[in-house]
């Protein structure tokens, strides 16, 4: 990438122009040397300087990650990263721009208003998965889903004892929908609306958040591998389906 804009350390203060590292940069070429202390780092923006598509640290966003493309992985911004520490500079252009909760990361712990995992954020965006019913003693003989509609008093709702949206179907009158319904005859395997094309198994290690799983927004242990973004989860010989 050439290296990033959080190289210019020798800033006293934030600018309010934007700036990024440019290994060409020499003494005396417009915009370089920005931060006074180092001569690849350049203003942008700025007298006929244009900035590139990527890699430009600005004022707007100083306190935020700024990824092209939104990563599989959760992110937080820590304004206690340092360079070098682990998930830490996960943009590449803000040293507290930090990932968590995942994978390699597993061990820097989310906190609540970290962005999502990818299969977080569609299940989030589909209204929620019926996984997020955690108040059950034991699984039960009758399909539920998530609906955040319920309120309490609604037949089939508060399923869970715990969650008012956690609620029954095929339940007294209640029907269930078409998708993100959990069913006692499927409760250990994966129950996809159509076949994913990257592979996946059931993971009984899998937690809520970790990288690939509730992979089929029903079941936390339902868990992508082997492919793309979730690579560096290894299939088991034997238990993935194709």
């Amino acid at each position: 990438a050439g290296g990033s804009p959080a190289y210019c350390t020798g800033f006293v203060n934030p600018p309010m122009t934007p700036y990024y590292w440019e290994p060409e940069c020499k003494l005396g070429m417009t915009g370089c040397h920005a931060d006074g202390a180092h001569v690849q780092c350049r203003f942008c923006e700025y007298d006929g300087v244009a900035c590139p598509d990527l890699g430009v640290w600005r004022p707007q966003t100083a306190n935020q990650c700024t990824f092209p493309t939104e990563p599989s992985a959760p992110y937080f911004f820590d304004e206690t990263c340092q360079m070098g520490q682990l998930g830490c500079l996960a943009d590449g252009v803000h040293v507290a721009c930090r990932f968590c909760g995942e994978g390699d990361y597993a061990s820097i712990k989310c906190p609540s208003a970290a962005h999502r995992s990818l299969v977080q954020a569609k299940v989030e965006e589909a209204g929620g998965s019926p996984a997020y019913c955690t108040g059950f003693v034991n699984p039960p003989m009758t399909p539920y889903y998530w609906e955040p509609e319920c309120k309490l008093g609604m037949t089939g709702c508060h399923a869970d004892g715990a969650h008012v949206q956690c609620r029954f179907c095929e339940y007294d009158g209640v029907a269930c929908p078409d998708l993100g319904v959990w069913r006692p005859q499927t409760a250990n395997q994966c129950t996809f609306p159509t076949e994913p094309s990257a592979p996946y198994f059931f993971d009984e290690t899998c937690q809520m958040g970790q990288l690939g799983c509730l992979a089929d927004g029903v079941h936390v242990a339902c868990r992508f591998c082997g492919e793309g973004d979730y690579a560096s989860i290894t299939c088991p010989v034997g238990f993935v389906n194709l």
